[in-house]
């Protein structure tokens, strides 16, 4: 859970974007991580802020299946992960009876080889 003053920290730093004020943003920005650094997966270290790291090997969980292996570990508010696949697969029946039978996170990533086809 982030806490309330890292959320209304974003909160600021987005509204100071939308409008242009630069200054705003970053200061409401560098508010969140200064209030809680570890929330949002970077670290503080004598003052200094450190990217928060994740790879295949150091994930937390890991899942495999036929045609499908998994690695995953959080960082921060996020879920990261490391996914292979290698057959086709239809996963629509995983989201059967959520809204709109539809995942309801948001998803980032890259696709290094082949290609992924959402409908």
């Amino acid at each position: 859970m982030v806490p309330a003053e890292v959320t209304e920290a974003l909160s600021r730093g987005r509204e100071a974007l939308a409008v242009g004020d630069w200054d705003a943003a970053r200061s409401a920005f560098e508010a969140a991580l200064g209030a809680a650094p570890s929330a949002l997966g970077g670290l503080v270290t004598e003052g200094r802020r450190t990217m928060a790291k994740a790879s295949r090997e150091t994930a937390s969980e890991h899942v495999a299946s036929e045609g499908f292996e998994g690695h995953y570990g959080e960082i921060g508010p996020y879920t990261v992960g490391w996914e292979t696949y290698t057959a086709d697969a239809d996963m629509t029946p995983l989201f059967a009876g959520l809204p709109d039978d539809r995942c309801q996170c948001d998803n980032w990533g890259y696709v290094f080889e082949g290609k992924v086809v959402f409908h």
